[in-house]
């Protein structure tokens, strides 16, 4: 059965989704070579994010493409740090899945690694990143030194990629921040857990769990730890994830009661089936506002699809409950938080068959 939820979930693209890693932004293997059709080498991106990866500057407009980073004048920095898991049915007869994912996304300003979009340099915001095969996306993880988690359930995953005997989870998640292969000049936090990490069996957390966050500190961010951090509870979707149409535009609704949540937090991964073209848009909204239109500036990063070669979209949306130090920058959050994910797919004359 595990063998078969894995191998739909591989048709749909779905198990590069899953890593605990959430900074190794266009991290490619070693061995990366251009993807064959059908084939999801999409680099692991983040779910869950809501730190800006740039200064937008003050004259940022909701809406404005490519906005351009102001100089790093400071010790300025945004962190996000934290734990969390989505749960939703790939389709085929695997049934439901739930994915684990760490947040270990720690951005500063830069005036020439920046995102593709962002409307503004703090959350609630919108920010995006498009790539190709042969590309990496243009940003970087900073250094925090090394980063854990703890205070979650110790429950067994398996490995996407190679689905053996269930390993439980680590006591404490630590993550480390290591060089693109690749790249001279990009970094990515990684969390010691497979790309692909699958909970088959149950949660990582209860009702009562509160986690302890923290970061060793480094050369760009200082030493910080939280206590007691809380676990936000699943958004109730008004939207079908599995049915967006980028051309009509894309608005997220959701029941505005979302337990244990200050913001919602939007995700869509999008990719041609080929492996040609890749897009990765991060979203985030105050819980109670039960709505997030993602701006056009952003959708426009998106692939289009071909009459034979379909875009897929993968969305993730999850509660965040946050707690941290909070500026414009020069900031850290940590949360954990539970959502939902869908898959679109949507070839040029409209839904996929």
């Amino acid at each position: 059965m595990l063998r078969r939820l894995v191998a739909v979930l591989a048709a749909l693209g779905l198990l590069a989704l899953a890593a605990c890693s959430d900074d190794d932004n266009g991290k490619k293997p070693d061995t990366y070579r251009p993807p064959d059709a059908g084939v999801d080498t999409t680099p692991p991106m983040e779910a869950g994010t809501d730190m800006a990866p740039a200064d937008a500057g003050p004259e940022a407009t909701p809406g404005e493409a490519g906005v351009e980073a102001g100089a790093d004048t400071g010790p300025k920095y945004s962190a996000l740090v934290g734990i969390a898991e989505y749960t939703g049915s790939p389709g085929g007869d695997a049934g439901p899945i739930r994915l684990l994912r760490g947040l270990a996304n720690v951005e500063r300003p830069d005036p020439t690694i920046k995102p593709d979009f962002i409307d503004s340099p703090t959350p609630p915001n919108c920010y995006g990143y498009k790539w190709t095969a042969t590309t990496l996306p243009n940003r970087s993880a900073w250094d925090a030194g090394k980063l854990t988690i703890k205070g979650h359930k110790t429950v067994v995953y398996v490995d996407g990629d190679n689905p053996g005997t269930p390993t439980p989870l680590p006591a404490t998640i630590e993550c480390t921040r290591k060089q693109m292969p690749g790249s001279t000049t990009l970094y990515y936090y990684d969390c010691g857990l497979p790309e692909k990490t699958v909970l088959p069996v149950s949660s990582a957390f209860e009702s009562t769990t509160t986690l302890e966050i923290g970061a060793a500190g480094g050369t760009d961010v200082p030493a910080f730890s939280e206590t007691g951090v809380g676990v936000a509870g699943v958004p109730t979707l008004k939207t079908d994830l599995t049915t967006l149409d980028p051309g009509a535009g894309i608005k997220i609704e959701w029941d505005p009661a979302v337990p244990n949540a200050l913001l919602v937090s939007v995700v869509i991964r999008a990719m041609l089936k080929d492996g040609s073209e890749f897009a990765e848009i991060t979203c985030s909204q105050l819980a109670v506002a039960g709505d997030k239109a993602i701006p056009a500036g952003a959708i426009a990063l998106l692939p289009t699809p071909g009459a034979t070669n379909p875009l897929i979209m993968q969305t993730f949306v999850a509660g965040l409950a946050a707690q941290g130090k909070g500026t414009t920058w020069g900031d850290y959050k940590v949360g954990a938080g539970q959502g939902v994910f869908g898959v679109t797919c949507r070839l040029a004359s409209g839904l996929c068959p």
